[in-house]
């Protein structure tokens, strides 16, 4: 069996899983390619490697180069990625994350119409679609990830979603947990068991680093490829 394990050491947000997944895979112009395969225009995406701290990590931007920032609605984001030639498995994936998202305004709204704000931009778009891409091109059996930290500016869709997860609270002034990072993990992925049987062994370990900058703490997303040789996760 093959894991891939998210342990949210700094945080969660899309970029910083996008970030974390190229590092453990080197798959940047597979992405690019993947990418090419949906039609959404006016944009450019860059990795490079940046230091938090004393931790060497990886670092995914994506720049809306419109002259005005669009924002998709739920509908529009549908039809853009099912008229894409994406996998079926990917797109699959890239939709569920955003009903989870749909979900979870719906929720907090207790509105029949969601509108989408951030989530509906074009860098959120493409985080999770490049999570879903790189994701599916691991070829994991199975997505686990750590206890949420929670820290300040949380959104209330953000606490919607984790809300039946295993929390601690966290002293990062910010927010340190984003709507698009947390329905990536809680769609594709489950908590891990608070004791994990034995048997596992990482075969790589990759970290994605945020945008935001400290010299108190690491904005830092760690992944982990792991092969289980007995028992179970």
């Amino acid at each position: 069996m093959r894991y891939l394990y998210f342990d949210l050491i700094g945080g969660i947000s899309g970029d910083m899983t996008v970030s974390s997944l190229l590092d453990i895979s080197n798959n940047f112009k597979y992405l690019k390619e993947e990418l090419k395969k949906i039609n959404l225009n006016s944009y450019k995406i860059e990795h490079r490697n940046e230091n938090s701290g004393h931790i060497k990590a990886s670092r995914f931007i994506v720049i809306d180069s419109s002259r005005k920032e669009r924002v998709y609605q739920f509908e529009e984001i549908k039809k853009k990625i099912n008229s894409s030639k994406l996998s079926s498995s990917v797109k699959r994936n890239i939709l569920s994350v955003y009903q989870m998202l749909y979900n979870a305004e719906k929720s907090v709204h207790r509105s029949k119409e969601v509108h989408f704000h951030q989530i509906g931009e074009v860098d959120s778009i493409i985080d999770i679609a490049s999570s879903c891409i790189l994701i599916d091109h691991l070829k994991v059996d199975r997505i686990l990830y750590s206890t949420i930290p929670f820290g300040e500016r949380v959104a209330p869709a953000t606490t919607h979603m984790i809300k039946s997860k295993r929390i601690y609270l966290s002293s990062h002034q910010f927010e340190n947990i984003t709507p698009t990072g947390v329905a990536i993990i809680t769609t594709l992925g489950k908590q891990r068991d608070l004791i994990v049987k034995d048997g596992l062994s990482f075969t790589n370990i990759g970290y994605g680093v945020g945008s935001v900058k400290a010299k108190d703490f690491s904005n830092l997303l760690r992944a982990g490829l792991l092969i289980s040789r007995k028992g179970k996760a």
